[in-house]
């Protein structure tokens, strides 16, 4: 009797044991990201205080945690648009933050952007940043590749003039040597060749200036 009874209870228990062991595995897959996913205490680094969580260093922090998990979540749906444009709005409010860091304390922003491994570069002063909206996005890429366009026309043109130099100083040659054999057979004298020289419109200009 005490052998059957020790039997029914190993028995419960290791139903309950995998019971228990089932739920917290179907309760795992069933959460959110945002519950399975652990956040590192960064904000040790820049503060001593356990609840600090308005200094600038610590909204840094909290902003490139969410700036990578939203990446995350990004590679693994790339179509959804809601998670684009948070992170856009993410990456927009941190360098406002690491902007700010950076003209108030230089030091505090290295060992900021060193503990968090990112880079961070100021717009130039003479430049302001366009506003952060889908028209403004549509301009930049439309004027880069414009100015793209623009530079692989200009590259391909010095190709085409390069590839054609050397037939060019060939035809200069023979032109120059054309021009000494006519100067020497008509003999003509030094204030002759200079008035038969090419001028420019701009020596023009200067002489009669």
């Amino acid at each position: 009797q005490h052998r059957r009874t020790d039997l029914n209870f190993r028995r419960s228990s290791k139903r309950r044991l995998q019971k228990s062991s089932a739920c917290s595995v179907w309760n795992l897959h069933q959460c959110g990201r945002s519950s399975t996913s652990r956040k590192k205490d960064s904000s040790s680094w820049f503060s001593g205080i356990p609840y600090d969580e308005y200094s600038i260093e610590y909204k840094i922090a909290h902003k490139t945690f969410r700036i990578r998990k939203l990446k995350e979540v990004l590679a693994t749906f790339p179509k959804r648009k809601e998670v684009k444009t948070a992170l856009c709005h993410a990456i927009h409010s941190r360098n406002k933050l690491l902007k700010y860091l950076r003209r108030w304390d230089r030091e505090r922003f290295d060992f900021v952007t060193q503990k968090l491994q990112v880079s961070f570069t100021p717009a130039p002063l003479n430049c302001l940043p366009p506003p952060f909206t889908k028209k403004g996005d549509l301009r930049r890429l439309t004027k880069e590749y414009c100015a793209k366009m623009k530079q692989d026309k200009l590259d391909a043109f010095h190709a085409k003039l390069m590839a054609e130099r050397a037939d060019f100083l060939e035809e200069k040659r023979k032109t120059e040597e054309w021009i000494r054999s006519e100067e020497e057979r008509l003999k003509l004298t030094e204030e002759e060749r200079k008035s038969t020289e090419y001028v420019g419109i701009l020596k023009e200009l200067k002489h009669e200036a």
